[in-house]
């Protein structure tokens, strides 16, 4: 957690110092552009035309105009001019010194943030706020009051700038170059980004001591109701955590996407998205603004810390709005549940005794079937004994049968031969007749 929130810390500032550093050049460049003595005449001409045409003081969106146009660029090129050396001496100390002091200040902003959720358990730096709930359309009050003075005094609208005695400030600048040029000085720039860093950190205090702090400290359920019914615990809470997450304008949640937070470049403060749009200058400082960039790190402390809370109230209400228990009546349903699960219990113990004389019953029908089986199988044997001794008496009977046969066979053979012997004896006795009887 240290390391991601180390991370988006050094990518705002790298963010943040690398569109300064594009401002500045933009600046060098209209610097280099007007230096010409055409460019410079033709600018002083334009003005005087434009502050001749206008005797009166002029006033723009609520702010007094202090001093005319040419001469405000004219001071305005001027510091510029005698700036240059100083401030890009300064500019290449501060590029060197950055990359060593990077990473010492990355330690000190989680040491901060460390001692910011201590903090949040004793009740140190509270923050007054006028009211917890949300009113779009509530008036605002013409101050924010902070105990720790972290933040400047905020203005309205209507006079912002009113109290102003800068000598370089232009209400008819509609991009804030002049006004800028007068009021950045190469010497309070690197204060200015300072300021910015201590500002974005003082904006994401009071959410981040919240976050880390309320519910690491509800160690069980008997805590966290004691919690929700001290009304005075909680009401200190919302004021410390909701202070950050209000444009200071409007009084709106500052919860994206519809109003999401929004930080002024370059004086650091942040608005929201509506309140960014309207205005050219900023409502807390009155200083130019020269571009907004969503304020990523307050978003996500903003919808966690509201996420969070819209959980802990829905907790609350469901905690408060658990009815008493009638435990009569709670005492006759466990009567009336134990007065049938002793029935029951009663119905299983018969029908148990009759499954076991059943259960008997059916044993000796299989101890019967047993003996059966068994009388069978030795018959069976029996039978099969004396099949097997048919079986070789039939056997033998055969063999004697074929040798019969081939007796016979021989027999019938002799008899051939003998009836053959027979008739040729037969022959010759009749031949001897005949000759005889001659």
């Amino acid at each position: 957690m240290n390391k991601s929130r180390k991370n988006e810390i050094r990518d705002k500032v790298k963010e943040m110092k690398q569109r300064q550093q594009n401002w500045m050049k933009q600046r060098a460049e209209i610097q280099n552009s007007s230096s010409s003595p055409n460019a410079l005449t033709s600018v002083t001409a334009q003005k005087e035309t434009t502050s001749l045409s206008r005797e009166k003081p002029e006033y723009h969106e609520g702010k007094t105009f202090i001093k005319s146009r040419d001469e405000s660029s004219i001071e305005g090129l001027l510091a510029t001019n005698k700036s240059k050396a100083k401030f890009q001496n300064w500019l290449k100390a501060k590029e060197s010194q950055e990359s060593d002091n990077e990473d010492d200040e990355m330690e000190d902003h989680v040491d901060e943030f460390k001692e910011n959720s201590k903090a949040v358990n004793s009740g140190a730096n509270k923050t007054v706020y006028r009211s917890a709930n949300y009113n779009d359309g509530s008036i605002r009050e013409n101050s924010l009051r902070v105990a720790n003075g972290g933040k400047p005094k905020m203005l309205h609208p209507s006079s912002v700038r009113s109290e102003s005695t800068d000598p370089g400030f232009n209400s008819e600048d509609e991009t804030g170059e002049i006004t800028a040029a007068t009021l950045l000085s190469p010497e309070d720039f690197d204060s200015r980004a300072d300021d910015i860093i201590a500002r974005v950190k003082g904006d994401l205090k009071l959410s981040t001591k919240y976050s880390k702090g309320v519910f690491n400290n509800v160690s069980n359920a008997a805590s966290f109701v004691a919690m929700k019914s001290s009304p005075s615990k909680e009401a200190d809470v919302s004021e410390n955590s909701l202070a950050s997450h209000v444009c200071p304008t409007c009084e709106k949640l500052m919860m994206p996407p519809s109003s999401s937070a929004m930080l002024l470049i370059p004086c650091g403060h942040t608005l929201c998205t509506s309140c960014s749009q309207r205005t050219k200058f900023c409502a807390m400082c009155g200083c130019a603004v020269h571009s907004t960039t969503p304020n990523i790190m307050l978003q996500q402390i903003i919808t966690n810390f509201h996420t969070k809370q819209t959980h802990r109230q829905k907790t609350s209400t469901s905690i408060r709005t658990v009815p008493k228990k009638n435990y009569e009546e709670e005492y006759q349903n466990l009567l009336t549940r134990r007065d049938i699960l002793k029935e029951e219990a009663e119905n299983i113990t018969s029908e148990i005794d009759d499954l076991s004389h059943q259960l008997k019953r059916e044993r000796k029908q299989v101890y019967s079937i047993e003996s059966k089986e068994k009388t069978v199988e030795a018959e069976i044997s029996k039978l099969q004994q004396q099949l097997q001794q048919l079986a070789s008496h039939r056997m033998d009977y055969e063999r004697k049968c074929d040798e019969i046969e081939i007796q016979s066979k021989e027999e019938t053979n002799r008899l051939n031969l003998v009836k053959d012997s027979l008739s040729s004896v037969q022959l010759q006795i009749d031949k001897v007749k005949l000759l005889a009887g001659h």
